[in-house]
C-alpha cells in the first residue's frame, strides 16, 4: 500500500491563484518555489506552464493561460477550463503569497523527511542494498536549508504605506484611477490583485 505523504492542496491552489492574479506574486513564486513543492501532478503542470509563460506578456488572464496549457497539450491533464476557473477564483488577493510560499516549503520539507523515513526503514531490512542512501540523506538536508520567503512585518507594512502616501502627495502614485475625482481622493488608485470594498453609512 502506497503511503500518502504530507501535502496541502489548498495551499497549492492558493499559491497558484495568487500567481495568476499578480505579476509580482508570480515572479516571487517562480523565484522561490520549485515544481516539487506541489504534490498534485496537475498543480505541477500548471506551475511549469507559468515558468514557460513569456515574461514580457504580463500576467495571463484565464483565456491566455488556458491557451498556453492547450498549446503545451496539458489543458485536459490539469482538469480543463472548469478547474482553471476554480483555481483563478480561489484567492481573492495576492497579498498572502509570502505565507503560501513559506507554508508550501514547510510541507515539502515534511514530505521529504517522510520519504526518507520510509527509505531508511526499507534500507534496514535484511538483504537491502544501502548504497546511495547516505547521499540521499545529505542532499535532502541541504535542500531543507534553502531560504524561505519571510512574512511581512507590521513595520514593513507601515513603511510601504508611508512610501505610498509620499508618492501620492507628490502625484506619482502608480495604479489605475477611476476618473471620478471624489472617489479617487478617498480610495486612491486601484491595483491588480487587491480587493477594494467600498461601503457607506446608510441614511
Amino acid at each position: 500500500m502506497t503511503a500518502v505523504l504530507p501535502h496541502d492542496l489548498s495551499l497549492e491552489v492558493g499559491a497558484l491563484s495568487a500567481m495568476l492574479l499578480n505579476t509580482q506574486a508570480r515572479e516571487h513564486g517562480l523565484e522561490v518555489l520549485q515544481t516539487g513543492d506541489f504534490y498534485a501532478i496537475r498543480h505541477q503542470a500548471m506551475f511549469e506552464a507559468m515558468k514557460s509563460y513569456p515574461k514580457d506578456a504580463g500576467w495571463p488572464d484565464l483565456l491566455l493561460f488556458e491557451n498556453a496549457l492547450k498549446k503545451a497539450g496539458k489543458l485536459d491533464y490539469v482538469g480543463g477550463r472548469p478547474y482553471l476557473t476554480e483555481v483563478f477564483g480561489a484567492a481573492p488577493t495576492s497579498f498572502n503569497m509570502p505565507f503560501y510560499i513559506a507554508e508550501l516549503i514547510d510541507v515539502t520539507r515534511r514530505r521529504d523527511i517522510a520519504s526518507l523515513r520510509i527509505a531508511v526503514e526499507e534500507a534496514l531490512k535484511p538483504g537491502v542494498n544501502t548504497t546511495g542512501l547516505l547521499d540521499r540523506l545529505a542532499l535532502a538536508i541541504e535542500e531543507a536549508r534553502r531560504p524561505v520567503a519571510t512574512i511581512a512585518t507590521v513595520a514593513d507594512a507601515v513603511q510601504e504605506a508611508h512610501d505610498y502616501l509620499e508618492k501620492r502627495i507628490e502625484g506619482n502614485a502608480e495604479g489605475i484611477w477611476t476618473g471620478v475625482s471624489a472617489l479617487d481622493n478617498v480610495i486612491g488608485p486601484l491595483f491588480p490583485g487587491r480587493l477594494m470594498i467600498i461601503g457607506a453609512r446608510p441614511r
